[in-house]
Order: C-alpha cells, then sequence, then structure tokens
C-alpha cells in the first residue's frame, strides 16, 4: 500500500480479515484509506452489540485489544458457539462428550451473536454456519482513520 503511488499503481486494495484489522490502519496511516476489507466478524468500532459485550468484558479485567480486536471478537463468538453446544448437551440430559456436543452445535439454527455476524446455523451437513461477511472501509472520521 505505502509503495503503490510510488510504483505507479492506482488499485483499490481489498483485504480478508486476517490483514482488514486496526493494525493495518495504524501501521498504513494515510495510506490506508479507503483500504475495502471483507470481514466475517464484526469489529469492535462498529458498535456492534455483541462487539461492545467482548469490549466491556476486556476493559474489565485489563485486557488491552490494541491491534488484535477482530481475532479477539471471532474468538470470543466462536467459543460462545461451542459453549452453546455444552450448554445444549447438559440440557438434554446427554454425556459430555465430543460427539453429543457436536451433534448439538449442529442443531443451532439462527444462533445470534448480537449482530456480530449474520445469524449461525449449523446441520450435519453444514458446517460452515457463517455464511456471510460484511464489506468495510477505512475513512478518515475527524482526522483519524
Amino acid at each position: 500500500m505505502r509503495n503503490a503511488s510510488t510504483l505507479g499503481l492506482d488499485g483499490q486494495f481489498v483485504c480478508l480479515n486476517w490483514w482488514a484489522n486496526e493494525l493495518l490502519v495504524t501501521l498504513g496511516g494515510e495510506d490506508a484509506e479507503g483500504v475495502a476489507g471483507a470481514i466475517p466478524f464484526a469489529p469492535l468500532s462498529t458498535g456492534a452489540e455483541g462487539a461492545q459485550v467482548v469490549l466491556d468484558y476486556a476493559e474489565e479485567n485489563g485486557i488491552d485489544l490494541t491491534g488484535k480486536d477482530i481475532p479477539y471478537v471471532q474468538g470470543w463468538w466462536a467459543m460462545a458457539i461451542l459453549v452453546e453446544g455444552i450448554e445444549r448437551t447438559v440440557m438434554h440430559g446427554n454425556e459430555l462428550t465430543s460427539e453429543n456436543i457436536k451433534a448439538s452445535v449442529e442443531s443451532l439454527e439462527n444462533f445470534s451473536t448480537d449482530d456480530v455476524t449474520a445469524p449461525i446455523t449449523f446441520t450435519a451437513d453444514d458446517h460452515r454456519g457463517n455464511k456471510t461477511l460484511r464489506m468495510y472501509q477505512s475513512q478518515r472520521v475527524c482526522g483519524n482513520l
């Protein structure tokens, strides 16, 4: 990105979730202006209720999320799905085995991540869970990206 204009390249940078994050914006500075990111999990800065839960937890526990907000949100909700599977297994009186937890996760239909992702659905035949992603773009706001 930084060398693109020097090299005469004029194009739109589009990154996947592991590149499109606050670290890219911080390190890229003004060169990160307009970079688009295809991200399945909402960054903390979006104001999604499910992201706010993660931010509140981090602040209450002295966890610095600088430069790692998206992976932290992604991990939080991945584990929330696993915990939901465990809770359903127990609720149905089944033994906590990997097979029973897997079956419980496969029963998730439109599981809410409070707007961090689209609703999550797993089935025995489809383990994709989240079948959508959102596009974000870095933009200068009040002098900051």
